[in-house]
């Protein structure tokens, strides 16, 4: 009889030892899963995109920080990377975006690739405001918003 109570103890102690390291192993596990999914970098682009896009329109209505931006935005490339600038082209004042060894490309051309990112952002730039309320919070005065374009540009440009 003692040896069977004793085995029931045993039993008993190593049914609890294996719940304990189970829910001990579930919860470091747990907290080792990442809880957002991982973000790739062109949406991560895009995402600094639309900030400096809003952070722009908040600032003051004609102010050269909006027409910087507004000038870079319009010349980023589809890889989410402004390393142009606006400017006409010939004397058809052709508008086009000038890179920084020279090169110019007229917009939404097939030969560039400047002017699509542009349009993307400007189209779906409403549904990702009601989605980031937070960060228009953030830049939701003139002062804050140029500090916020001044801290930032320099993510997009070459």
């Amino acid at each position: 009889m003692q040896r069977l109570i004793a085995h029931a103890i045993v039993a008993l102690f190593m049914f609890a030892t294996g719940v304990l390291a189970h829910t001990t192993w579930a919860s470091f596990y747990h907290s080792l899963t990442l809880e957002n999914p991982i973000i790739p970098l062109s949406q991560l682009r895009e995402d600094r995109l639309h900030k400096l896009y809003e952070a722009a329109q908040m600032t003051a209505r004609e102010s050269d920080t909006k027409r910087l931006v507004f000038e870079r935005l319009v010349c980023t490339k589809d890889d989410g990377l402004a390393n142009a600038r606006l400017t006409t082209i010939g004397e058809q004042n052709i508008i086009g975006c000038k890179t920084i060894d020279g090169t110019v490309y007229e917009l939404n051309s097939k030969i560039g690739t400047y002017g699509p990112m542009f349009d993307k952002i400007e189209n779906s730039h409403l549904s990702w405001s009601l989605k980031n309320l937070e960060f228009l919070k953030e830049v939701s005065t003139s002062e804050k918003a140029e500090k916020y374009v001044h801290q930032h540009i320099s993510e997009i440009i070459q």
